[in-house]
């Protein structure tokens, strides 16, 4: 399992609240987490990852009183706060709230997520911001699109060399009222290497739901992409990136043309196999799983109990 978890809506209120399993605790004692709150105010989780010593990397937003940031709290194996990295405005803007989660090797933290050009929101946009292993920010970077409009980054991914994969929606200049995907590759040092867009095959909403790094070094993006033949229907989109950038393989699946298929979690195994699991209809929907080799070969696909 990647060190990464989506934490399912946002966690809000007077602080932010955190589950964790008590290390070292008995088996009737890990049955019931502990709960910790963070702070005061308006906090809000929306990302999770873990490390392999226990430690917890929560993003999400926290207020500052003056504004609501842009922030990581990393807690200890048993909830102890041992940091609370927050945003410094070195790229501008304000409000922003963090995502995507990632931690390398040594303990550095990665995240991504949006800021907004003020605080009655007409222009948002992606941030990226790396920390070191003591909270203290080492880079950020924010993006604009082409639409100058609303950009959001929901995924992150960092590699065994320290190069920053990020992914999510970009709105874009023309036609208007049209997101594309927009995946980025970031140096070590927060240099951006390239962007590519993927506007599938529709003209309207496409949205990124997950992306993972393969075993050979490639970067796998899926999610949802509007349909030629009906655009009011969704396809379940992935495409596969070597680290240059360029497009390895591409596919889009459907089990319907004219519905509803909505990827939502996405894992890969040591072989390359990617396991793509969501659903297909709307009243009611159902699941489904799709695997893919490492050649983009579709070699099972599974509905509901199999």
């Amino acid at each position: 399992m990647r060190p990464r978890t989506k934490v399912s809506g946002l966690i809000t209120g007077a602080m932010l609240a955190v589950l964790l399993p008590i290390t070292g605790a008995s088996a009737a004692e890990q049955d019931s987490p502990a709960v910790f709150r963070f702070h005061a105010g308006d906090d809000r989780a929306a990302a999770m990852a873990l490390d392999g010593a226990g430690n917890v990397y929560v993003g999400g937003s926290v207020d500052t009183e003056s504004e609501i940031s842009f922030a990581v709290v990393k807690l200890g194996p048993t909830g102890t706060v041992a940091w609370t990295a927050v945003y410094d405005g070195s790229a501008g803007g304000v409000d922003g709230t963090a995502l995507a989660v990632a931690v390398d090797a040594a303990g550095n933290v990665y995240a991504a997520g949006s800021i907004n050009d003020t605080h009655f929101y007409p222009n948002v946009d992606y941030l990226v911001v790396a920390f070191g292993a003591d909270g203290t920010q080492r880079w950020a970077q924010r993006f604009n699109g082409p639409g100058d409009n609303f950009d959001r980054a929901t995924e992150i991914a960092v590699d065994a060399g320290g190069a920053v994969y990020v992914s999510g929606t970009s709105y874009t200049a023309s036609p208007s009222f049209t997101f594309d995907w927009s995946t980025h590759k970031y140096s070590p040092s927060g240099d951006l290497l390239w962007e590519r867009r993927h506007p599938g095959t529709g003209t309207t909403a496409d949205r990124v739901a997950d992306m993972v790094l393969a075993p050979d070094g490639n970067v796998v993006v899926t999610g949802i992409t509007r349909n030629a033949e009906n655009e009011w229907a969704d396809d379940v989109a992935t495409v596969t990136y070597d680290p240059h950038g360029n497009v390895v393989w591409q596919r889009q699946w459907n089990d319907n043309p004219a519905g509803s298929n909505s990827p939502q979690d996405m894992e890969i195994d040591g072989a390359g196999v990617i396991t793509i699991t969501g659903t297909i209809g709307l009243f009611p929907p159902s699941p489904v799983t799709l695997r893919y080799d490492s050649s983009g070969t579709l070699r099972q696909t599974i509905r509901d109990a199999g």
